[in-house]
């Protein structure tokens, strides 16, 4: 009987001590920061980081570039699922940010993760592109969609559509 006891005990103690810690998760940095995206850059700087990063991931990323004519101003950036994605901001507010930031387009990429080189649009990205698209034009923000894939012969392609 004191054997038991002291099982029940013991037991209640080492719950007590150890049962309740959980595992801390590191988080880690977000995608524009990792892959240096953060900072007022050229268009064509920018895109090669982004382009490195989308293949690096191997999953659907949705980037927006606030730009003006030659260099990115600020960019958000969200990491989906192997097959789809979305912009994680409030898409209504993006023409008042461009304005407020002196930015005259907005330009919007997104990957197809490599699957014999998805290089067409989908239904939902059409949709998509026209739904951001009504968002900023109010605004007098020009508004681009971009996806990016690669290429057969290796390499990236960042077609536009509409």
């Amino acid at each position: 009987m004191a054997i038991i006891i002291f099982i029940i005990i013991a037991y209640f103690l080492i719950k007590l001590l150890f049962g309740n810690k959980r595992k801390i998760k590191k988080r880690r940095p977000a995608f524009k920061k990792l892959y240096e995206l953060d900072q007022i850059q050229s268009i064509t700087e920018f895109e090669q980081k982004m382009i490195r990063g989308m293949f690096a991931e191997n999953r659907e990323i949705f980037v927006t570039a606030f730009v003006n004519n030659t260099h990115v101003l600020r960019v958000t950036a969200t990491i989906g699922s192997k097959y789809k994605c979305r912009s994680s901001d409030n898409i209504y507010l993006w023409g008042e940010k461009a304005t407020k930031i002196g930015a005259a387009r907005i330009r919007q990429y997104h990957n197809h993760p490599d699957v014999f080189g998805r290089s067409f649009t989908s239904r939902i990205d059409k949709d998509g592109h026209r739904e951001l698209k009504q968002c900023v034009e109010q605004w007098g923000i020009e508004f681009h969609s971009f996806l990016v894939y690669k290429s057969w012969f290796g390499g990236a392609k960042i077609k536009k559509y509409y």
